[in-house]
């Protein structure tokens, strides 16, 4: 899921490799962040701005990680982006599909939703709703099995995160529909 190949989308070209010195000139941005990050949070008395800073950290630490796996393919694999600038989102669909780690939505969508609902064929609305928590369910799934890798513990956190988000995503686009009739 997270290994940065392109996958054969052709709505996604205009964001397929960047130059070597955008990538080193934003990565360089990203540790000088964190490096001020960590540092500010001796500083701060209130646990709202340090739980905050910590949903930045979690953004750069991740973005950090995949950028650095990206470098190492880059001479040989045609690479996607991994995140497009998620603090932009307009929605939880936007944020979910189109900015936050992009790779992963993209293997979620091609395994979990597309099985449910082909594109090839039309279904009733619930069918494309109950894919949509159904891809979320798995996302949390895989959340904490690899969290239960790392640390031995499975404490359902990520499992019901994703579950929620899946069913606020269905609460948005029956609310979008709703408004447009």
């Amino acid at each position: 899921m997270w290994f940065p190949l392109t996958m054969n989308d052709n709505l996604d070209k205009e964001k397929v490799s960047e130059t070597t010195s955008q990538f080193l000139s934003r990565f360089a941005l990203k540790l000088v962040l964190v490096w001020g990050f960590v540092n500010s949070l001796v500083f701060i008395p209130s646990s709202l701005i340090c739980h905050i800073i910590y949903a930045f950290l979690l953004y750069l630490f991740c973005s950090l990680l995949l950028d650095l796996c990206a470098a190492i393919c880059k001479p040989w694999f045609p690479l996607d982006i991994h995140f497009d600038k998620p603090f932009l989102s307009n929605s939880l669909s936007d944020f979910w599909s189109r900015r936050w780690n992009v790779q992963a939505a993209k293997t979620l969508y091609y395994t979990v939703y597309l099985s449910i609902c082909p594109n090839n064929q039309r279904y009733p609305q619930w069918r494309k709703l109950v894919a949509v928590i159904s891809t979320f369910m798995v996302s949390g799934i895989m959340h904490e099995l690899l969290l239960f890798r790392i640390n031995g513990t499975v404490t359902g956190h990520w499992f019901i995160f994703f579950s929620l988000h899946g069913f606020l995503l269905v609460i948005e686009k029956i609310g979008k529909k709703v408004i447009k009739e």
